[in-house]
């Protein structure tokens, strides 16, 4: 995950950086949480990891679709034109 929030503004990077760390390990604890249960209790660390997985996917899917400051900076001339 680290390597993937390299190219982010650098304004945010910790942030969404931690943001990122926060549900993987969210979602790590769970699981692990989900094996140590049976019945009802694991079904619920099962769902709640299945949110923390959610968060993690959408977090990744920003960092994929985030411009790198190459490409802001590109795009900065022509916002500029625009206003």
């Amino acid at each position: 995950l680290l390597p993937a929030t390299n190219h982010f503004p650098r304004a945010h990077r910790h942030t969404y950086t931690q943001r990122l760390l926060d549900a993987a390990f969210t979602l790590r604890e769970r699981l692990e949480e989900a094996q140590m249960r049976r019945g009802a209790a694991r079904l619920e660390r099962l769902n709640l990891a299945d949110e923390a997985l959610a968060q993690s996917d959408n977090g990744i899917n920003v960092a994929r679709e985030m411009p790198s400051l190459e490409e802001m900076a590109s795009l900065a001339p022509r916002m500029r034109g625009q206003a």
